[in-house]
């Protein structure tokens, strides 16, 4: 009897036992609808997740984009600070201080003016001064001369425009070097008078009778330069003379024209006929001078 007692008390409490277990597995598992809104959390976290992820995508093409078209300057800055060569000369990027310089000649102010009767603007470049040739050249000729840039030929012409070629006389090989010096651009020959330092473009330097010749067939009309006489001192005699001749076949001399310079003269400006010369020397006599910046202009252009 006691042991059908014990038998059906162990049969409740196993019972009970069972009962609890599945009460409390039941109470611990989710809804349906607990978990829908879970989910329905989780979605909007990923859509908002993806519109900043698109977001970033955006903002790294425009990074990338900015970052090409700077790579894209750098280069062309290299690239323009070299020089690049186009038909109407070196294209080159450079830096330059802008200003409003004042032009005097003689002590009296020029006042050019542009096409829009405004002043010239003006910079400094490489301790140099640079202001349109035009106006200011047209005010340093006494405002009459009219000027014209010929793009074609790469010139500026003041008053009447050549009507031959004209090119320097050092770009032409001599038939005969009798000792004159010649200078070209990159000789980077200066000379002094009093101080005062110059850089021609081209130059013959020399004296005692020393000479150039050049073989010009009858294809030049005009030979254009200045002559001057360097000097240190005040207390300097020096006298010189150029000459310039017209030979035959046989080389004797047929002098065209001759111009006298001395120690504290100003410079003089040289211009001969060449028409019909088929060899020309060029002489220059006793104390050394300087002929420079000597142009030829051709029959024909």
């Amino acid at each position: 009897m006691k042991s059908l007692k014990w038998l059906m008390a162990l049969a409740l409490a196993f019972t009970f036992l069972l009962g609890t277990s599945a009460l409390t597995e039941a109470a611990g598992k989710p809804s349906v609808s607990s978990l829908q809104k879970e989910l329905n959390a989780l979605k909007k976290q990923n859509a908002t997740l993806k519109k900043d992820v698109s977001n970033l995508k955006t903002k790294l093409k425009a990074v990338e984009k900015t970052k090409n078209q700077f790579s894209a300057q750098v280069v062309k800055y290299k690239k323009y600070a070299k020089g690049v060569t186009t038909k109407s000369g070196v294209v080159r990027d450079i830096r330059v201080t802008e200003n409003s310089a004042a032009i005097y000649l003689d002590g009296q102010r020029l006042l050019p003016t542009m096409g829009n009767g405004n002043a010239p603007r003006t910079f400094m470049f490489e301790n140099q001064l640079y202001a349109p040739i035009g106006p200011v050249g047209q005010s340093l000729l006494g405002g009459q001369k009219l000027f014209e840039w010929n793009k074609d030929k790469n010139a500026m012409y003041f008053g009447i425009a050549p009507q031959g070629k004209v090119i320097p006389l050092t770009s032409l090989d001599p038939s005969e070097d009798l000792g004159l010096e010649i200078l070209d651009q990159k000789s980077k020959f200066n000379f002094e008078v009093m101080g005062e330092t110059y850089y021609p473009t081209n130059a013959f330097f020399g004296g005692y009778g020393y000479a150039v010749r050049y073989k010009l067939d009858g294809n030049y009309q005009s030979l254009k330069g200045i002559l001057a006489m360097p000097q240190d001192s005040l207390d300097e005699r020096e006298e010189s003379s150029l000459e310039f001749s017209s030979l035959d076949s046989r080389g004797n001399p047929t002098l065209i024209q001759s111009f006298d310079i001395k120690s504290g003269d100003s410079f003089k400006n040289v211009d001969i006929d060449l028409s019909g010369v088929q060899h020309l020397e060029i002489k220059i006599k006793n104390d050394p001078s300087v002929f420079f910046n000597i142009t030829l202009e051709s029959l024909l252009d």
